[in-house]
């Protein structure tokens, strides 16, 4: 019998598995946005919490109201005799369903979910990098390296990331591809100053306050410290200074009680918790920043406020240096320095022309090098490269 030419081709099928569905950062944010955006026609996508699955989370509702499985594996203990049950249980889920492709996101996806997929007979499994891995040494490092065995093909955020992949876990270059973050521009774009008045006094923040904003999950990789440390600094010179904290994690509640118990910061910083949608938000900044990090990735919030026309200040790691121009489209300063950060502030909030003219080439370069159609197009092409098909 021949098969017609135009028949349809069968949909890939994808695994997307993470440690867990919980904080609403940027990694599973970055998933929502995939899973959502790949082609439905041509691709078949499964998102699996390997640990802990919110069934509040945002990121969680986003994925399923758009009719993709999202849910919790409930794997709880990755060795031992125990560990052995789980690698099987992940096995067998990855056989019954016959995924093509399995990607993974953090370190327990990245080894036992690796190991446990090559078991369940995944034709092709990727492990996405989204940081310099600056958090994992010792053992953990070892066990990528080993698991890494397994992988086919990695997938890193920037060409930092993918240098970083190649050099301590000696990956060949070649076998790394980099796919830059996509920023939809839909969803992202310059807010008026009606909407802008409107969010400030729905925080509590007058008209004209300067404000400085930061999004990022409270865990230790973003240092906070040197945030407040800056705002303190620059406090006594922005007479009307207010500072947005925008991010859930594990430690908001201790740096909450950190700033209400400090007279300075008590009346500046007002913490937001986890948002989805951060649009708003970002719209009343005046100056956004990256929570001094040292184990940046591509940051999806960078991406977000340029979009939206914000003058940003981050730290030099990771990507950032590939997103931002620096003292053209943002600043780049140095991890952990919080006198350049204040200096940087204090610039910004001296010069609102400066601002303007550094927010809206920062909306230029993100609209022309990073969205999101951008990033669909290359993710959907590797996938079928993976598969032996031409896009």
């Amino acid at each position: 019998m021949t098969v017609s030419a135009s028949a349809p081709r069968k949909k890939i099928r994808i695994l997307f598995l993470i440690d867990v569905m919980f904080y609403g950062g940027g990694t599973e944010r970055h998933l929502a946005q995939v899973v959502t955006s790949l082609d439905k026609t041509r691709f078949d996508c499964t998102v699996c919490a390997l640990n802990a699955l919110d069934e509040t989370a945002p990121s969680v509702r986003y994925i399923r109201a758009r009719g993709i499985p999202c849910h919790s594996l409930s794997i709880h203990r990755v060795y031992g005799p125990r560990g052995l049950v789980q690698i099987g249980r992940l096995a067998a889920f990855v056989r019954k369903h016959r995924f093509d492709i399995v990607q993974t996101f953090h370190l327990i996806s990245d080894t036992f979910g690796v190991v446990a997929s090559r078991i369940g007979g995944a034709q092709v499994i990727v492990s996405s990098r989204r940081d310099m891995d600056a958090l994992n040494g010792g053992m953990r490092r070892v066990a990528r390296r080993v698991c890494g065995r397994f992988v086919d093909r990695y997938v890193a955020v920037c060409n930092a990331v993918a240098d970083n992949i190649s050099a301590q876990e000696s990956v060949p270059r070649a076998k790394i591809q980099t796919i830059y973050n996509g920023v939809d521009f839909s969803q992202f774009f310059v807010p008026s100053l009606e909407e802008r008045g409107a969010m400030r006094e729905k925080l509590g923040i007058g008209r004209d306050a300067f404000v400085i904003g930061n999004v990022s999950v409270f865990r230790p990789a973003k240092d906070y410290a040197s945030f407040f440390a800056a705002l303190k600094k620059v406090a006594p010179f922005i007479p009307e200074l207010k500072a947005l904290a925008i991010g859930p994690g594990p430690l908001q509640q201790a740096y909450r009680r950190q700033c209400e118990s400090d007279e300075v910061l008590r009346d500046i910083v007002v913490f937001t918790g986890g948002v989805f949608n951060v649009r708003d938000y970002v719209s009343i900044m005046d100056v956004a920043c990256l929570c001094p990090s040292e184990n940046e990735g591509l940051s999806n919030a960078i991406l977000e406020e340029m979009a939206i026309g914000k003058p940003i200040v981050a730290t030099d790691v990771g990507g950032n240096a590939e997103l931002i121009v620096h003292e053209e489209s943002g600043f780049i300063t140095r991890p952990r320095n919080v006198d350049e950060l204040a200096d940087t502030f204090l610039r910004l909030y001296r010069s609102p022309q400066l601002r303007q003219e550094i927010g809206r080439k920062a909306r230029e370069r993100a609209h022309k090098h990073f969205a999101i159609e951008t990033m669909i197009k290359n993710m959907e092409q590797f996938y079928e490269q993976l598969c032996g098909r031409d896009s």
